[in-house]
């Protein structure tokens, strides 16, 4: 992500006009990458290739669990 926003300021069409410094977009991404996540409900494993396009710069986490025990958690919850 830190690449595409420096690669938009960089296109200089106005619209991030307000952002003037590396230190900037670091700022902006670092907000940004603190509120934004993906989430996949499959049975079978996802492709590492799809997930690299998620999370370029390798923070993201897979959790494991099994139908039971996620049906646990929820009744829990409850």
């Amino acid at each position: 992500m830190y690449n595409s926003l420096r690669a938009a300021v960089e296109s200089n069409d106005g619209s991030y006009s307000g952002i003037t410094s590396q230190e900037d977009i670091l700022r902006i991404h670092n907000v940004v990458k603190q509120g934004s996540f993906v989430c996949s409900w499959t049975r079978e494993a996802d492709s590492i290739a799809l997930w690299s396009l998620y999370s370029t710069d390798r923070c993201g986490v897979r959790i494991s669990s099994t139908l039971s025990k996620f049906q646990a958690a929820l009744d829990d919850f409850v």
